[in-house]
């Protein structure tokens, strides 16, 4: 009975999602200027809408050359316009604590405390 109440509520919380999904991809498509990046489940829900591969930035507040990146790489129109065009970005911070639900597995940081921990993901 447990697992039927749950079923009923998450098909109901779907419905709503579905709507707003079109709506988040529309935003997304028109950025403009800037990588629009997302969260891993933001880009799973827009990759229903629209079928485009999922591009991941790996980066970390220590690291220099992704702050490169993100100065130099992440701020070109001609890139930006083309990672937003054929990608759901998803700007991912290798160290975080978070807990990260993608295609269904759940992925977390097994020493959020410590420094330089790698997250599972």
């Amino acid at each position: 009975m447990k697992y039927l109440l749950l079923l009923l509520f998450c098909l109901t919380f779907l419905e709503l999602e579905a709507q707003n999904d079109q709506n988040a991809f529309e935003d997304f498509q028109n950025a403009g200027g800037k990588v629009s990046w997302v969260s891993f489940e933001e880009a799973e829900k827009l990759s229903n809408v629209a079928k485009k591969p999922i591009l991941i930035s790996v980066h970390t507040e220590w690291c220099g050359w992704c702050k490169k990146m993100e100065i130099t790489t992440f701020k070109d129109p001609q890139i930006t316009s083309y990672i937003n065009s054929y990608f759901y970005p998803v700007h991912y911070d290798a160290e975080s604590s978070d807990t990260i639900t993608f295609k269904g597995k759940t992925y977390t940081n097994p020493h959020p405390g410590k420094k330089r921990s790698t997250h599972s993901l």
